[in-house]
């Protein structure tokens, strides 16, 4: 009956965004639970919650935030989810953020037990990749696909030195090369290179002479790709006696 009753609050109060917005002073106090349920409704419905808003939903046992369904996301809402939540979160999801290049220093560096990060389409200042290599050596899956330029060699080569547990990395889209690709580590079971322009057959050598254990591949629209790769990967499946799951490419 409790939890029944605090289900149907949290649905009154998450269907009215006018009535969030204005209410973060009563948001503070309440209890956890409460909090946690009003800021996934919320957050899941799209809605644009002001900073003030989100710090009063969010406390210290919060192990999952999940941005991407909202279509104003700051610096400074990645910076308070940092503040309130940073040090126990598991997972963040900042999906097509935009534009964050005024985050402040040290904000990734709070994240320090993150096991899957997602920031597909972000653009951030040159010292939040440097943080994440630094910091989030717990690190399973993350997603850096159409981040563009930004995500060059360097940035792969310091992520793979930096994250040795990972398990799933999306490179698509960016301006990752076969050095980058030659740095990554063994571990890894998922990987997304489509659309990276730098990567030639080297670098799906590279791969498949090295992560042994991947089970899913794409390297589609690669334009330096050649059918050497596409001699590579049979090589790979008959070694690894067809231990893939799934593979998509193209070739030349």
């Amino acid at each position: 009956m409790a939890e029944s009753l605090i289900d149907w609050c949290a649905e009154k109060i998450a269907g009215d965004r006018r009535l969030i917005n204005a209410n973060a002073a009563f948001f503070e106090p309440s209890p956890t639970h409460l909090k946690d349920k009003i800021r996934r409704l919320a957050l899941k419905r799209g809605y644009n919650l002001e900073a003030s808003v989100l710090a009063s939903l969010l406390h210290g046992k919060v192990r999952q935030v999940d941005l991407s369904d909202t279509s104003e996301v700051t610096a400074e809402h990645i910076e308070i989810v940092a503040s309130k939540s940073g040090f126990g979160l598991k997972s963040l999801n900042l999906n097509y953020a935009g534009d964050l290049t005024n985050l402040k220093s040290r904000t990734f560096s709070q994240f320090r037990n993150l096991h899957d990060l997602h920031l597909r389409k972000c653009a951030l200042p040159p010292k939040s990749y440097n943080e994440i290599s630094e910091t989030c050596s717990n690190l399973e899956e993350l997603d850096l696909g159409l981040c563009g330029e930004a995500v060059n060699d360097e940035v792969v080569k310091a992520i793979s030195t930096g994250c040795p547990r990972l398990k799933c990395l999306n490179l698509s889209s960016t301006s990752c090369g076969d050095l980058g690709l030659a740095s990554l580590p063994v571990t890894l079971k998922e990987l997304r290179v489509d659309c990276c322009h730098n990567v030639t057959d080297s670098g799906i050598e590279s791969i498949l002479s090295r992560c042994k254990a991947i089970q899913h591949l794409y390297f589609h629209n690669c334009d330096k790709v050649t059918d050497r790769s596409r001699e590579a990967l049979v090589e790979f499946l008959i070694e690894t006696q067809y231990a893939m799951k799934q593979v998509y490419w193209t070739v030349n």
